[in-house]
């Protein structure tokens, strides 16, 4: 349940920022879905189902809160090095499928050109398409 609040979370602060202040969309989130998920499963699972009382799920609940949250904090620079890590290789994967659309229309273009100046298609071996 938390890690569904949180994605509507983050989804949320991104209409709200744009693509700006990714710390403020991945520690918010967190901040929201860690509440829900350190205090309702405790409750749920130690005071409905259990023998706890509602102090020590509070008490207990707490202490996993800010663990979580000073987790998300701190780990904030991470998650920029591993966004910027990220847009770094998709740049290299872009440029690269750009530079196979090209070869890959020069090499077609150049077996067409090929096969009609020798009288229609024919099978062709690989190595003839770089053949001056």
């Amino acid at each position: 349940m938390s890690q569904l609040i949180d994605a509507y979370a983050f989804q949320y602060f991104k209409k709200i920022t744009g693509h700006r202040f990714l710390w403020l969309r991945a520690t918010g989130s967190t901040v929201i879905s860690q509440l829900i998920d350190s205090f309702l499963i405790l409750w749920v699972a130690f005071n409905l189902l259990g023998n706890w009382s509602l102090s020590q799920v509070f008490q207990v609940g707490m202490v996993q809160y800010i663990y979580k949250v000073s987790l998300a904090i701190l780990l904030t620079p991470v998650i920029y090095l591993m966004h910027f890590i990220i847009d770094r290789y998709l740049e290299r994967v872009r440029r690269f499928n750009c530079f196979s659309q090209i070869f890959a229309y020069w090499v077609s273009r150049r077996l067409a050109r090929r096969s009609l100046s020798e009288g229609g298609f024919r099978r062709l071996d690989f190595t003839q398409i770089f053949a001056d």
